[in-house]
């Protein structure tokens, strides 16, 4: 029972639903097995980790349903990608097992409290090494991104600072279900009110300093709300043309146009031929010279233009008037996910073949008017190590160009427009989010959401994107406090078996029991 609690909780604060307040105890059941495990034979740690394992399981399963339907749905091509992407989601679950299991020896040597603090630094250490997995999803601080009064303090310590404030308020509810007395059980609650309060007066205090600002710049974001197997399946002149359309009755109707628009990830297609290129390269920009404003956009650019191309960038084309293109290439991809999901009858693109990507080769900002936008091409805005780099290199706000039409009606969207709060916290930049189908939508660098539209919606809207300056604690250094987790999470185990640690393990028998005095 205790660990289908736990799952269920933790799985149901990571749905974009008003349950996020079930992470501040999902993990309490949990400690109360890993409190109750007084054997340390191999036998009891193994069944401990399955209950564990278990319980995170159910925890994912029910967050990140998701990706297991789209991968379910493509068992038919027997890919190797499928079963890479199968094989990690029942892998994510084992790996944070791993600081439950790891600090069982720490409470059994030193006490329950020493170790909840061993658990909740290897934990921290976990959450660091898993966001070079490339599947950061799961990390614990995710489950409070869509209330962006209490995550106010991720300037300073990004996502691990969220999933180090979850941890302790899990260690209170521990403490509290745990408690002997009623007294004792009332100072934990009065400690639990005391952090969430200060938390919550901080929020409150610090967005409002943040939202105060006189400089914005104007931009109209285009949503074309075409679904997922037209926006990769059709190529040609007739998309850009139907973007192009949506883009003129803005503009047209606006006293003063904005100086960029903006539309979604491989808005532009991937031509059939090097005429069709070129031609597309013209008609957009004599599009940008005859509006005189500039135009960013998701495109799909073969490596090569002679011959069959075999690799593609992801990239983002910025159209300048009367000025040669600027672009990005998308550099983080979704993981096992390294081809081009298009099928079509064009000679480039054999029935059922798909292609690989090619990433770029560094992040960079692209310049026009004076502005610096930072782009993040889908999978990146779950970086968050990776988008503080913009700032570093003076972006005034950050584009987002997604398709998010992949996962249809589920959490999925949803789940990466709260993703984004992180982001705007962590840099202290407005984000723009521009979907083919998924979720437009303007955020200010507080985390609130300025608007948003509709998935599947069909819009073209103007957007004043609010202007913040200088370096945020987090921008600056980064996860400063996931890495001092791990080396601190290095230090301890080094210490613990190269020092102390052959008498310490003399100290245990077969079944975990003391049969001699701990040194010192």
């Amino acid at each position: 029972m205790l660990v289908l609690l736990g799952g269920l909780g933790l799985g149901l604060s990571h749905i974009p639903l008003p349950l996020w307040v079930l992470a501040w105890i999902a993990l309490a059941p949990l400690l109360m097995l890993w409190d109750r495990t007084e054997s340390l034979s191999p036998k009891s740690l193994i069944q401990f980790a399955a209950e564990i394992y278990t319980a995170f399981l159910i925890a994912y399963a029910v967050a990140f349903f998701w990706p297991l339907l789209h991968t379910f749905s493509k068992l038919h091509m027997l890919s190797r990608t499928t079963v890479l992407s199968f094989g990690s989601l029942l892998l994510v679950p084992a790996i944070f097992t791993i600081p439950f299991v790891a600090s069982l020896p720490y409470r059994r040597l030193r006490g329950r409290w020493f170790g909840f603090a061993v658990l909740v630094l290897f934990y921290l250490a976990i959450e660091l090494l898993f966001t070079f997995t490339g599947f950061p999803w799961p990390m614990l601080g995710h489950s409070q991104s869509g209330v962006a009064p209490l995550i106010q303090f991720a300037e300073v310590t990004g996502v691990s600072g969220i999933s180090l404030w979850v941890l302790l308020l899990n260690g209170l509810a521990f403490g509290y279900f745990i408690a002997a007395r009623r007294k004792q059980r009332v100072k934990v609650a009065l400690a639990a009110v005391v952090m969430l309060t200060a938390t919550l007066g901080f929020g409150l205090w610090r967005g409002g300093q943040v939202s105060d600002t006189n400089e914005y710049v104007t931009v109209g974001l285009v949503q074309p709300a075409m679904d997922e197997n037209t926006w990769t399946e059709r190529f040609g002149a007739s998309r850009v043309g139907r973007l192009i359309a949506l883009s003129d009755s803005l503009i047209d109707a606006m006293n003063a146009p904005p100086i960029f628009m903006i539309w979604p990830e491989m808005a532009i297609p991937a031509p059939a031929t090097t005429s069709r290129h070129q031609f597309v390269q013209e008609q957009l920009q004599a599009w940008t010279d005859r509006r005189e404003v500039a135009l960013l956009s998701g495109a799909l650019v073969p490596a090569q233009m002679m011959g069959r191309p075999s690799r593609f960038y992801n990239r983002a084309l910025l159209y300048r008037p009367y000025s040669a293109p600027l672009h990005y290439d998308q550099v983080h991809a979704l993981p096992y996910k390294p081809h081009v999901p298009i099928s079509t009858q064009s000679p480039w693109f054999p029935p059922a073949k798909h292609s690989s990507f090619l990433m770029g080769a560094a992040q960079g900002t692209l310049l026009f008017d004076d502005i610096r936008i930072g782009v993040l091409l889908g999978f990146e805005v779950l970086l968050g190590e990776y988008a503080r780099g913009y700032p570093r290199q003076q972006a005034d706000f950050l584009a987002v160009l997604t398709q998010d039409g992949w996962w249809g009606d589920t959490p999925g969207y949803r789940q990466h427009l709260n993703y984004l709060r992180l982001r705007s916290i962590e840099t202290r930049r407005s984000i723009v989010q521009v979907a083919a189908s998924g979720s437009t939508a303007l955020l200010a660098p507080d985390g609130s959401v300025i608007f948003r539209a509709d998935s599947r919606q069909s819009t073209a809207r103007l957007a004043a994107v609010p202007i913040q300056k200088g370096l945020t604690i987090y921008a600056r250094f980064g996860n400063w406090l996931g890495l001092t987790a791990l080396i601190l999470s290095v230090v301890l185990v080094l210490w613990s078996f190269l020092v102390t640690g052959w008498r310490s393990w003399q100290s245990l028998d077969s079944t975990g029991h003391h049969v001699e005095a701990l040194p010192g």
